[in-house]
């Protein structure tokens, strides 16, 4: 009986003093059609997210096109398409595509706070599927790839 299956630790922030950045993957198509999602946390000193941080986030993207901005906030009545996008709740999601092969650079800066970079590949169908072709991939697994 009583046996621990979770626990929670929750701490105050310190100020805002940078952005880290996460993707939801390292490797998009290079398609013009295929997405990369970029988060973007305001975080503290600790690397911690400042949950209530609203800072204007901009973002800069070479080798590939941002293709819109978000923050989750209802009330934010911004375009999409902007490239600078004000965090909510600490958080800002950039969306970016690439129509070639190579690599998607991300940078992300704020005014005050130490900026950030992630890269994403952008790769070519073919290099996608003869590297499957050369693994122990299980063919039935993949998506359909006979419309792209």
């Amino acid at each position: 009986m009583g046996e621990e299956w979770a626990d929670a630790k929750v701490e105050t922030t310190g100020e805002a003093r940078g952005l880290e950045v996460s993707v939801d993957r390292e490797e998009i198509m290079g398609d013009g059609v295929d997405l990369g999602y970029v988060t973007v946390e305001v975080v503290d000193g600790e690397g911690r997210r400042v949950p209530d941080a609203e800072d204007e986030v901009t973002f800069e993207v070479e080798g590939g096109e941002l293709v819109a901005t978000d923050n989750g906030d209802p009330a934010d009545l911004r375009a999409f398409p902007e490239k600078t996008r004000n965090a909510y709740s600490g958080l800002v999601l950039g969306i970016v595509r690439s129509g070639e092969k190579g690599t998607v650079k991300v940078r992300v800066s704020a005014p005050g706070l130490k900026g950030a970079e992630v890269d994403i590949t952008a790769t070519l169908m073919r290099d996608t599927l003869l590297r499957a072709s050369r693994s122990e991939t299980d063919w039935d697994d993949l998506p359909s790839l006979i419309d792209c």
